[in-house]
């Protein structure tokens, strides 16, 4: 097994930091144990704080599991210091500067510039989708939508999943259809992929009051599920999810 992969290469040489933060984000995206990815994650920056990256993906467990913001904001400033054109922690700090602090003006600068670094990332660009959706930027937030799928090259992933979630929100809230998009969300969901910590919070508080109770329902378990795998059975339970039909469209 994986977790098994990784002690084995830890037991070989249990001071390389790469292993331990590759492990702490196993730990805490796949098998969801916190207080130990929590512990591998400061062995890791212990072994070497200069590594951008672990330092990046300790910022995003300490805002979406922890939610201990203030030093969630001190890791992320920590990351961009150490590698200030590292394109996933410039669009995970704009992120946390929208979500959280409400700095929406510094955080859309940070989101452009993230895309400009990385222009191919599909992940980015559902971020950007998001947050132009919470700001009810409906055409933008249409457009980085499609294109984040598009840069997904139809490969299961969540960064797929929460643009296709995107964009049956913004059909819904326009009043159009969402078949196509919750169609391929659910063989999306089926098939399975590989989970990461995230937060749809911000963008329920924008947008889930403007929906019918049984669509906010459904798309509060249909995030869920797309986070947590174990949310499932929740959201199969939902009648409007179960009268959705499957649309297999994409490589697994």
């Amino acid at each position: 097994t994986a977790e098994a992969m990784y002690k084995q290469s830890l037991a070989l040489d249990p001071k390389d930091a790469i292993v331990f933060g590759n492990f702490a984000s196993f730990l805490s995206d796949i098998r969801k144990d916190y207080d130990a990815a929590e512990a591998m994650y400061r062995k890791a920056l212990g072994l070497d704080p200069t590594h951008a990256i672990h330092t990046g993906n300790f910022a995003n467990f300490l805002r979406t599991v922890r939610r201990d913001y203030d030093a969630a904001e001190k890791m992320f400033k920590k990351a961009l210091a150490l590698d200030p054109n590292n394109a996933k922690n410039v669009g995970s700090y704009a992120s946390f500067l929208s979500d959280i602090r409400k700095d929406y003006g510094t955080a859309e600068i940070m989101y452009k510039k993230a895309l400009e670094l990385d222009a191919n990332d599909a992940d980015l660009a559902a971020n950007l989708a998001c947050f132009q959706l919470i700001h009810s930027r409906f055409g933008p937030s249409l457009e980085s939508a499609q294109r984040a799928v598009s840069l997904s090259g139809n490969a299961a992933s969540q960064g797929l999943a929460e643009a296709l979630f995107y964009l049956a929100l913004i059909n819904i809230l326009e009043g159009r259809s969402t078949d196509h998009e919750l169609g391929r969300l659910k063989s999306l969901l089926h098939t399975g992929y590989a989970r990461s910590s995230w937060s749809f919070d911000a963008l329920f508080e924008s947008t889930l009051q403007k929906l019918s109770p049984a669509s906010r329902t459904l798309y509060q378990a249909l995030g869920a599920a797309i986070l947590d795998e174990q949310a499932l059975v929740e959201l199969e339970q939902n009648e409007l999810w179960q009268q959705v039909e499957e649309n297999p469209w994409f490589h697994s």
